[in-house]
This record gives C-alpha cells, structure tokens and sequence, in this order.
C-alpha cells in the first residue's frame, strides 16, 4: 500500500463493512454504465506510472487472498476496477475484468452484470493478444465463479481444461492445480466417469508431491473421499485432511478448506441417508454464509 500511496492510489490497511460495500457499490455503477462496445473500443493506456499501478494491484490483490480478510480483498479488487476504468485499459485489464466480475456474484450485486463483465474480460485477453498470459486466471475466475451460474456446466468444465493446459504449457503448475481442483467438482455434477476423475486426481497429487506444492493436498483428498464414497458407499473422511486443517488453523492461516470439508460431510450424511447429520451440515453452512 505504502507503494500505492507513493504513485497517487491511497489504500487503508483496514476499512468498515460499511465503506467496503459503498465502494463495491460505487464500482458497480460505474461499469454498469457502460454498453459492450464502449469496454471493447476504449484505447490502451500506456503511460509507465499506469501500468505499474495495475501491476502493483493485481500483485496485491493475490497477496491479500492468503493475507487479509475476504472483505478487505474484495475492496483492493473493486479500487483496482475503479484504476483501470478512470486511468485507461491496459494488458492487464483481463484480468482487473475477470477478478472484479467474481466480486459482483459474490456480494450478489448484479448475477447479469458480473457474467457480461466476465465474457468481456474474455475478449479483452484476445484484443491484447494476452490469451497465454491471462488465460488461466482468466478461464479460472469466469468459468468457475461467474459463468458456472449461466452457461451449462459442461462448456464451463471444457473452458477450466483449456486453463489448465494454458497453465502447464506455461509452467505455471500452482495456477494449473487451481484450475483442476474448480474443474474436478463440475466434472462430477456433469457426470463424468468416476474412475477418470480419481485418476485425474492421483496424477495432480504425484505432480504436487514433485513440485513440493502442498497448498491444494487437502482439496484432492477430499474429492478422493467423496468419490470413495459415490463408488464403494462408505462414509470416509481421510486422517491426513484433518491433521492439515489443524495445522493450519494453529497457523491462523486463511483458507477455505474447511467449506470443501463440510460439503463432503453434508454429502456423505445424505447420501447413506444419516438425515439429522445432513440438517446439521446443511444449517451449518447456510449460517456461515
């Protein structure tokens, strides 16, 4: 932030809810006033000061994902927005576009709105020829967040493969792996053939092992549960997820592990037709949300 401040973007360390959602706000209104052809005919900003901005930005908003309270995340994302319409778009515009459509769905803003803004991150990757570049968060943020509540699930699966082939091709394997643990999940609502999502899966967790990346084990052995138990039916969480999560609650680090935990609990109680267990899940989700 103190970087930001040196080149004119002034950003609080911490904010009330109540200005996070009047700047979200703020945000949506201004790209809400804008048609399709207006994103799409608007010039590129080459200014050296601009760019260094959006890059600070994006390099913050990734950081703050691990670091920071989702709100606050949500707030860097919406004044990177407000950066790239008031200062000119840039090659980084894709994915200013792409991540900003995540936060319209997810603060249930404007459903209609965020997917316009997500298939015009799209098209901007091609107008900036940054299709290798930004193709993986691109694909990620819109097929697997945005798009997903729109488009039928099977093309959303088909565009996450595209990101995760991108990924490979660039060496990128963190961002490869995210796109496959969003892919695996849809994949299985599409009714893909359980033995090919559980080897997609035994390949992902001997990559991981490979390249010492141990941040997504907990999301392949969960789906390797769930699968388990549409498979075999029976009820089982693996001992290695829970000793993760305490690790890393001890830790106090970020994470949405524990979500992708109770999903795979609310699914297995329904599925061997344990209902008060389900209720139980079901309720507790519904009161973290």
């Amino acid at each position: 932030c103190l970087f930001l401040s040196e080149l004119g973007e002034n950003l609080p360390i911490v904010l009330e809810k109540d200005k996070i959602n009047a700047t979200s706000s703020e945000t949506y209104s201004m790209y809400s006033g804008l048609t399709n052809s207006e994103f799409l005919t608007m010039k590129e900003n080459k200014c050296r000061r601009h760019i260094a901005v959006m890059k600070f930005y994006s390099q913050l908003v990734t950081v703050s994902y691990h670091a920071v309270p989702r709100q606050m995340r949500q707030y860097y994302i919406c004044m990177w927005a407000q950066s790239n319409l008031t200062n000119g778009f840039s090659k980084l515009t894709p994915t200013c576009l792409a991540t900003f459509s995540c936060v319209l769905i997810n603060l249930n803003l404007d459903t209609k709105e965020g997917y316009r803004i997500g298939k015009i991150a799209v098209e901007m990757m091609h107008r900036f020829n940054v299709v290798a570049e930004c193709a993986p968060l691109v694909y990620l943020s819109v097929y697997a967040y945005v798009a997903i509540l729109v488009e039928p699930f099977q093309s959303c699966v088909d565009m996450m493969q595209k990101g995760y082939e991108q990924a490979m091709f660039n060496g990128d394997t963190y961002m490869a792996a995210c796109n496959l643990a969003q892919k695996i999940p849809k994949s299985l609502i599409c009714g893909i053939r359980l033995s090919t999502l559980d080897n997609e899966i035994r390949n992902q967790l001997k990559r991981d092992n490979g390249y010492s990346q141990k941040a997504l084990l907990p999301y392949w052995l969960i789906y390797q549960d769930t699968i388990s138990l549409l498979a075999d039916g029976q009820d089982v969480t693996s001992p290695t997820i829970e000793a993760d999560l305490l690790d890393r609650q001890s830790n106090s680090v970020p994470f949405d592990y524990l979500d992708c935990l109770s999903y795979l609990r609310l699914m297995s109680s329904y599925w061997l037709g344990q209902y008060e267990r389900a209720v139980y899940y079901a309720e507790r989700k519904l009161g973290d949300e």
